[in-house]
């Protein structure tokens, strides 16, 4: 076994999904789920991927190797609030699976500072629009990237206990600081949901809405299908990367108004090259990503 005892705190679709692989690969002992959803409790019991379920934090759940937070990153604030209450050992890393880092850094040092050197802010980039325990996907990790931003008062045993733990899940690890890794989802993930649900909105407010709807086919499935994800979970993501995420759409509008431009002009050559420019940058892309 590669740990005795982990704590997971939200055991949703990625904490449960974590579960299972830790179960599923025997490298954990025992696994406290922990949970404010007894719905999710009881799914992960019934799988047989938790040992213990609880609704709320205890000191028994912190004697662990590792506490794990997966809950939406606008709770992990109060989660660490909770866990400052009681005693944690200096083997114990906290770490999690936040979409947005910074603040969960400076949530970290303001709540644990005097075991800040041992809580690993990390994000597995894997999932589905989907939530909760009963969507938990076998082997999700494997082979996805998992980003970790190491601190400067970071002891560098608690993110080798960490990247063990992702890799030993099929991960592949990648480090960097916090704050470019918030600059680069915020254009890879937060941005692209931010422009699937102000479309749906955009459609919803049309008098041909059942229309659209009816006859919409799979692009728009395929461009839509992001605006299907956790709206409380979102919400969060994006007003902790507000900043990026309002630079970003300003940078949109200037592109709106070149294609408007070029429509305007009925500029069939320019669309074209425009077209193609975004064409080539997609294809790029999906070539390097099967190479991988």
């Amino acid at each position: 076994m590669q740990f005795k005892t982990i704590t997971i705190i939200g055991i949703g679709l990625i904490g449960g999904s974590i579960a299972y692989g830790l179960k599923e690969k025997k490298l954990v002992d025992k696994i406290i789920g922990i949970d404010t959803q007894h719905d999710n409790l009881k799914i992960a019991q019934q799988n047989k991927i938790i040992d213990v379920s609880l609704s709320e934090i205890n000191q028994e759940a912190l004697n662990v190797d590792v506490v794990l937070i997966a809950t939406p990153v606008m709770m992990i604030e109060n989660v660490l609030k909770s866990i400052s209450q009681f005693h944690l050992s200096p083997n114990t890393v906290v770490t999690d699976v936040g979409s947005t880092k910074r603040g969960v850094l400076k949530a970290y040092q303001k709540y644990l500072p005097h075991h800040f050197a041992y809580c690993v802010a990390g994000h597995p980039v894997a999932g589905c629009e989907k939530s909760g325990a009963d969507n938990i996907i076998p082997n999700l990790f494997n082979q996805q990237k998992v980003i970790l931003c190491p601190h400067v008062e970071q002891e560098e045993k608690s993110v080798d206990k960490i990247q063990i733990l992702w890799e030993s899940l099929g991960a592949k690890i990648y480090k960097m600081q916090a704050e470019r890794h918030d600059q680069i989802f915020a254009m890879t993930s937060h941005f692209p949901h931010v422009l699937a649900y102000a479309f749906m909105n955009q459609l919803n407010e049309s008098e041909l809405k059942d229309q659209y709807l009816t006859f919409a086919g799979t692009g728009f499935r395929d461009f839509t299908r992001i605006a299907g994800s956790d709206p409380e979970m979102w919400s969060g993501i994006c007003v902790e990367n507000q900043d990026f995420l309002l630079e970003l759409l300003e940078q949109y509008f200037q592109e709106l108004k070149i294609m408007k431009n070029l429509l305007e002009n009925k500029d069939k050559d320019q669309l074209k090259t425009y077209f193609s420019t975004s064409q080539q940058v997609r294809q790029a892309w999906e070539n390097t990503k099967s190479q991988l």
